[in-house]
């Protein structure tokens, strides 16, 4: 990350940091210097290296209310982590399933395999169009010679 320049007013060769302003810029944001470096190194662009990592989307009082209707700490941050409502993460009770997409109802009357779907889903088709669009048959010639 660094690299040699000639000192001006000497004509030493002195070791500069083209990033140093940014890192400087990220440290004011309140993330560490080595964070910065980690995260530029992985490959985030300079403002995603310098930009100050998401709030919690929860207080306190939410983890005590969901500890009140029998959900864990644990178990309440790790179903926000995984995408869930707050409302859902502290009152839906263990083993309660979240309700089913109307998407996948549609798939299965159609034929469509549920992990068809989530791969559609995933490579960025629309909803709508992964479960209707039928899946394409593979046709393997055999060669019974």
């Amino acid at each position: 990350m660094t690299r040699t320049v000639t000192c001006q007013c000497c004509g030493a060769q002195v070791q500069a940091d083209p990033l140093k302003a940014h890192a400087d810029e990220a440290e004011a944001n309140g993330v560490k210097r080595s964070t910065f470096y980690n995260r530029i190194s992985r490959g985030a662009t300079v403002d995603e290296a310098k930009a100050p990592m998401k709030a919690k989307v929860y207080t306190e009082d939410d983890v005590a209310e969901a500890e009140a209707n029998g959900i864990n700490r644990k178990a309440f941050q790790q179903r926000i982590s995984n995408g869930w409502s707050l409302d859902d993460a502290k009152y839906r009770k263990k083993g309660q399933r979240k309700p089913v997409d109307p998407f996948m109802a549609e798939t299965k009357r159609r034929g469509i395999d549920g992990n068809t779907f989530r791969n559609r889903v995933r490579r960025g088709w629309s909803k709508a169009k992964a479960a209707v669009t039928p899946k394409q048959q593979q046709y393997r010639e055999w060669n019974y010679q």
